[in-house]
């Protein structure tokens, strides 16, 4: 039933919600699945939260979607209004939102008084809403005092005390407070803070306290604070102190989550829910925890740190003490069960169905046929727990092999909703006798190497050992068949978007140098073969270095063209028009193995257009063979194309068979970008489209804390994850093997196509593959399966009219 934990007034068919203190429940509505609907002429007094609870019904698949939109007295449109998207997995639901936290989709705040309609909208059709209400928001445990720290504005936590830097408030002094940092956070305890403050003044009666403060930016958009020193003291006394390196920074700050990845797949949604609140969102902010004595009616803290962002406090709690300490633990610990409860109400955790999707299917004992270095991808499921593994004797060279474990992320990318995926953590083989690797029971392992015909043969023709993984005197036996063909390299760049560590670069930007050479090998032997590469601004004295890192990925092995997607925005903050295209002249050396990117998207920022635009028109002056490219994902962006001599698309331009041939009219080098299926991309689809390259977004883009992706306005993009060491082991996405087969793919069909110039039955199979893939993107919908099928008819047709040299070759 649906029913409505408020004070109404019916308005013919409309109802109408009022503020009473006193809530009072409705009779059931007689329809409790559809749209709901209330219109509020006085709005809503502050303090308040909306709660629904409801059910999803069946349909474990797919999460279901619910829309919460809210007006005000002058909304007239989607970005005038508060709007909300909301995934719940099947099951019942409980969802609350705190009307005090409203923003329109333009970033202006949306004061609950100024309330008028509230909507909330099942955008899928199995909901069934059980009770909606308005309630008081919750306020912390009695026996807890609070100071929550931000902008005079804010609404403070928990019905805890607001300080701001210029507070007034009896007993409250605060001195060296330079900003107020606010971020995109769900956490209303340390989405905001102040720093740069030195000291700090509350009033606290006398007694043993134990205090709980939070003493960390959370960060955002590829900035997490990095202070490497600091102390913080009360009434005197150090209760926290660092002095660290970069490296114990990293290791101790940045890495946190690491043994979150280290515990194979959650059994739960649930479970996966708490651990990662256990592991990572309980821990954000950077809670210190102290005894304090009070003898003089306040507490006195004194912050310093050389960097500001190490002189930070985002709240305060206070528990008395006395002499039941086991008391003022179970107050906290209470109060961290409504945190950790607030965090499940706001992130469910939803099915992935796709989890494995990018791994090819486990590896069930079947023939595989291999050209020579043809990419060779395993993936092996353990039903139970088996002995080391002692010895990996396959034909093959560049052998890397994979655990499969599980982090978090967002639905969609910006969805408040997180689900699993997998990612893959290398595991060391150099010497297998001192490794000790032992999978467990239910744990995924992937294996990717080059096949390596000559071993194979060699192999046959001395009778040797089974191909396989030995685990103690057990043997994982692989059947494997070389075909006597060397596969040909894919001819264009694929790979992905890269730039520098964001958190190497804090400390020492040769390490991040470093770091993004060892990725360019790491790409390579993986088997891409481009990358949007890391580059440094190229202003004045930095030319040299600008030259040297364009030519690092090419140096790794990786194919020009290589985009340059933001020197030139970069430049252009520092230099006039002028100045810069000084700048860029100097580059002409390396300017030919470069895509100069000239526009991203254009609308998003138009003063920044207008800029790259009128440089873009005297570029060819200086640099005459440079290739002045723009990213478009709208089909309006045509009106700009004769601009650009390269054009990055994706399928927001609407990929089609006539807009592709305008392109080619126009004699535009036609490249892709950031498409959703990326094996399709990276192979049949850019061999189709006859595209000169593909990349996707992003090897390293998180927003702040690696391994939190609710701390930003969108998800963490990382192909490739931070490691302690520079250089050291890199766990990767398992999107990444999209890519590699997606250019196996690629090569194969270079192949088929140098193969049909020659060769009737070549010539009908290519054709009969043209014709299974759209130059519609949005119309091609094959699945890994039905992609592995087409490979294997272009395999087959070679085993087919080169019989005679496979029983050679044997």
């Amino acid at each position: 039933m649906f029913y409505l934990v408020l004070t109404l007034t019916l308005l013919n068919s409309t109802t109408a919600l009022a503020t009473e203190a006193a809530a009072k429940i409705l009779s059931p509505l007689t329809e409790p699945y559809g749209k709901q609907y209330w219109t509020l002429p006085t709005g809503i007094e502050k303090g308040q939260q909306l709660i629904i609870h409801g059910q999803v019904i069946g349909n474990e698949e797919k999460p279901q979607r619910l829309l919460i939109r809210i007006d005000s007295q002058n909304s007239h449109n989607y970005q005038s209004r508060f709007n909300l998207e909301l995934l719940f997995p099947a099951g019942n639901f409980r969802h609350q939102l705190d009307l005090d936290q409203l923003f329109t989709s333009a970033k202006k705040r949306l004061l609950s008084t100024d309330i008028r309609q509230l909507y909330i909208v099942p955008l899928d059709q199995d909901f069934r809403f059980q009770k909606i209400q308005l309630q008081v928001k919750p306020q912390a445990p009695e026996g807890i005092i609070g100071w929550d720290f931000g902008a005079k504005d804010q609404n403070p936590a928990w019905g805890f005390t607001a300080v701001s830097p210029d507070s007034t408030t009896a007993g409250i002094q605060i001195q060296g407070a330079s900003r107020v940092r606010q971020r995109p956070y769900f956490d209303d305890l340390i989405q905001d803070g102040i720093e740069g403050l030195t000291d700090l003044q509350l009033p606290l009666a006398n007694g043993l306290w134990h205090l709980r403060l939070w003493t960390e930016d959370i960060g955002e958009w590829e900035y997490f604070p990095h202070a490497l020193e600091q102390r913080i003291k009360v009434n005197g006394q150090t209760i926290y102190q660092q002095n660290l390196t970069p490296t114990q920074w990293i290791a101790e700050h940045y890495l946190t989550a690491l043994p979150i990845l280290n515990t194979g797949f959650a059994p739960s949604l649930k479970l996966a829910q708490q651990r990662f609140w256990y592991s990572i969102g309980s821990k954000r902010g950077r809670p210190v925890d102290t005894l304090v004595q009070v003898n003089n009616g306040q507490i006195h803290l004194s912050f310093s740190s050389p960097d500001s962002a190490g002189r930070f406090i985002s709240a305060l709690i206070a528990v008395p003490v006395e002499m039941k300490y086991p008391e003022s633990r179970k107050i906290l610990n209470r109060f961290e069960q409504l945190r950790a409860d607030q965090f499940a109400n706001h992130w469910p955790v939803v099915n992935n169905h796709n989890l494995l999707q990018a791994l090819p299917k486990p590896y069930q004992g079947e023939t595989l046929a291999y050209a020579d270095q043809e990419k060779l991808i395993l993936h092996f499921t353990f039903e139970r727990t088996l002995p080391a593994l002692n010895a990996i004797n396959l034909p093959v060279n560049n052998l890397q092999l994979y655990q499969v474990r599980q982090q978090l992320k967002r639905v969609g990318g910006q969805e408040q909703a997180l689900q699993q995926e997998a990612i893959l953590d290398p595991l060391p083989i150099d010497n297998l006798s001192l490794q000790q690797l032992q999978p467990k029971a239910g744990e995924h392992w992937l294996l990717v190497a080059d096949f390596d015909a000559s071993q194979w043969v060699e192999h046959q023709h001395r009778n040797g050992a089974p191909w396989g993984l030995e685990f103690g005197t057990q043997t994982r036996a692989i059947t494997l068949q070389a075909l006597n063909l060397k596969l040909p390299p894919a001819p264009v760049p694929v790979g992905i978007y890269l730039d520098y560590a964001p958190h190497l670069t804090w400390f020492d930007s040769s390490a991040a140098q470093q770091q993004s050479q060892c990725d360019y090998r790491l790409l390579k032997k993986l088997g891409l073969t481009g990358v949007a590469p890391a580059l440094p601004t190229p202003s004045l004295n930095q030319e040299q270095v600008f030259k040297q890192a364009v030519q690092q990925p090419l140096l790794a092995g990786l194919l020009p063209p290589f985009p340059a997607y933001t020197p030139v925005k970069r430049l252009l903050a520092q230099y006039d028009q002028s100045a810069s295209l000084q700048q860029l002249a100097k580059l002409s050396s390396v300017s030919p193995l470069l895509l100069w990117s000239l526009a991203d998207e254009p609308g998003l920022h138009p003063e920044q257009d207008q800029q790259l635009s009128l440089l873009g028109q005297s570029l060819h002056r200086v640099l005459p063979k440079a290739q002045r490219m723009a990213q478009l994902n709208q089909a309006e962006h045509d009106a700009r194309l004769e601009q650009f001599d390269a054009v990055l698309l994706n399928q927001g331009y609407r990929l089609n068979a006539q807009r592709l041939a305008q392109l080619q009219q126009k004699n535009k080098a036609l490249y892709l970008y950031n498409l959703p299926n990326l094996r399709l991309a990276a192979g049949y689809y850019l061999w189709r489209s006859n595209a000169k390259g593909f990349w996707q977004w992003h090897g390293r883009m998180p927003t702040a804390h690696p391994f939190d992706p609710t701390d930003g306005r969108e998800d963490d993009v990382q192909f490739l994850l931070p490691s302690a060491e520079v250089c050291g082991a890199t766990q990767i996405n398992s999107r990444l093997i999209s890519l590699v087969q997606g250019i196996e793919d690629l090569r194969w069909l270079t192949w088929l196509e140098q193969q049909a110039q020659q060769n009737l039955d070549a010539a009908l199979l290519q054709q009969q593959i043209q014709q299974q893939i759209s130059l519609n993107w949005s119309q091609n919908t094959m699945t890994n399966q039905q992609l592995d099928q087409l490979t294997q008819q272009i395999k087959h047709l070679w085993q087919n009219f080169s019989f005679a040299k496979l029983q050679k070759i044997q």
